[in-house]
């Protein structure tokens, strides 16, 4: 890589770059999959909408198998990694991946009973199985993209994938394949992102016995995938106690609630693959790194605030007039949920610094941390109250973040609450005004809907923009090259 790649200024400009990138990206993923969801939430019954919930649990699955693991320390290292490099890592990773196939393929018919579902039940787990063997060829081109911080070409994948799902999960929801469709959509998901993640960075899969180089990345990686699989444990507790529990129907209303409360969030979740290499590029000027990471904290912090607040005003007619009334009985659910979207965008940088910093394992002590309180608090409040017990749950260990910060602080005297505050405050400020104005004049169209976010977000950019005025014109001159 030339000294020019090296750079603090290059590394910056073309993270912002992928920043930029990455949400218009993830923009254009989620509304593709709200768009899917609307139609999927009007067509299905609240049971056969829990098993869709079951199915982007384990889409998620797939995408953390992608794009995590021994590859981020292909995405870290300083020096450019060799063939071998890849192809060790593509070896180690494999093994979960198999295992975890012939696991759901051969326990298909045991894992449809537990959650009692319907005809084509046991299929729809072996097409899963089937995917996360295709999926697994996608992993190493994309690690290759994201260690250039190519995210456009990430993205052309990404988006064809959500695209190729939501469609054909649509089409065969509405030609009547039941929960099969979901199976054929994630086949077809997987297919396509294989193909095309091999058109735009093709690499020829290939294994190698090279011991030493799997261990070599195992040192770091091992300890990152293990971080995401905590995570997977964490988030199943919908999906697998619960799920099994009070059954599929209960699993949708929660996963309906989790989608709408989400969403805001999720746009930043695709830039924590930016933060990783351009944090790694930056450690040995702190500095520099400190100032990056608080723009990374104030730039999410406003990419999630205006959707937020839009999303708790309106939730209502939102629930009405887009989903069906049938979807107002998970509102409460809703209310609790959207408590991590104050905590969420600030996380995400975090987490990613600590790894750049070389500490894996204090990310994985958090994520046991976070998984077991989850599971701790969750079951009991599940079994008392309900799905409403999860939510509880989840709001009270958001609260856990403030130990992060304190950690993170000590690590880096990053500055948060001043760079996250003020945007709460004005997106708050906008909410109230929005609150007045729902009160007085209801939103009662889709029109309405889009007329009062629009002037929320309109104005809410009105006022971040004068308020950082110097920031914004900063980041205007890095993208330009000329600072």
């Amino acid at each position: 890589m030339s000294s020019e790649g090296n750079s603090p200024g290059w590394v910056l400009q073309q993270s912002l770059r992928a920043l930029i990138a990455l949400a218009t990206r993830q923009g254009l993923v989620q509304g593709l999959n709200l768009i899917g969801s609307v139609l999927l939430a009007r067509l299905l019954v609240p049971g056969e909408y829990g098993v869709y919930a079951i199915v982007l649990f384990f889409i998620g699955l797939l995408a953390r198998l992608a794009t995590s693991g021994l590859g981020a320390n292909l995405i870290r290292q300083s020096e450019e990694p060799a063939d071998i490099d890849y192809r060790a890592v593509f070896t180690a990773q494999a093994v979960p991946v198999v295992l975890l196939a012939a696991g759901l393929g051969l326990g298909a018919p045991v894992v449809a009973g537990l959650y009692d579902l319907p005809d084509g039940g046991v299929t729809l787990m072996q097409l899963l199985a089937v995917s996360f063997l295709v999926s697994s060829l996608t992993t190493i081109p994309i690690n290759r993209l994201e260690r250039h911080l190519h995210f456009r070409q990430v993205a052309l994948i990404e988006v064809l994938q959500t695209l190729v799902f939501q469609g054909t999960a649509v089409i065969l929801a509405w030609r009547g394949y039941g929960i099969l469709s979901f199976g054929f959509a994630v086949i077809a998901r997987s297919v396509t992102g294989a193909v095309t993640a091999q058109l735009v960075s093709p690499w020829r899969p290939g294994f190698t016995r090279d011991g030493a180089t799997i261990r070599r990345h195992a040192r770091f990686g091992v300890v990152f995938q293990a971080t995401f699989l905590v995570s997977t444990v964490k988030d199943s507790i919908t999906t697998v106690f619960l799920g099994m529990l009070l059954g599929t129907a209960a699993v949708g209303y929660v996963g309906w609630a989790q989608m709408i409360a989400s969403y805001p969030v999720l746009v930043l979740m695709a830039t924590q693959r930016v933060y990783l290499p351009a944090f790694s590029r930056l450690r040995e000027h702190p500095e520099l790194l400190k100032r990056v990471v608080e723009a990374a904290l104030q730039f999410a912090n406003a990419c999630a605030a205006p959707f937020a607040v839009v999303s708790l005003v309106l939730i209502e007619p939102i629930t009405t007039i887009v989903f069906g009334e049938k979807w107002l009985e998970a509102l409460p659910l809703f209310y609790l949920l959207w408590v991590a979207n104050l905590f969420v965008p600030s996380v995400t940088p975090l987490l990613s610094l600590l790894y750049a910093l070389g500490e894996p394992g204090l990310v994985l002590r958090f994520a046991l941390l976070w998984a077991a309180a989850t599971w701790i608090l969750g079951m009991p409040l599940i079994l008392w109250q309900g799905a409403i017990g999860f939510a509880i749950a989840n709001a009270l260990v958001q609260g856990t973040s403030f130990l992060l910060y304190s950690v993170v602080k000590r690590r880096l005297a990053i500055r948060i609450l001043p760079f996250a505050l003020p945007i709460w405050v004005i997106a708050g400020v906008l909410g109230a005004g929005l609150a007045a104005v729902q009160a007085v004049r209801p939103a009662a169209t889709g029109l309405d809907l889009v007329l009062y976010a629009t002037s929320l977000i309109g104005a809410f950019a009105v006022g971040v923009g004068l308020l950082y005025r110097d920031r914004v014109a900063k980041v205007v001159r890095v993208l330009r090259g000329t600072s």
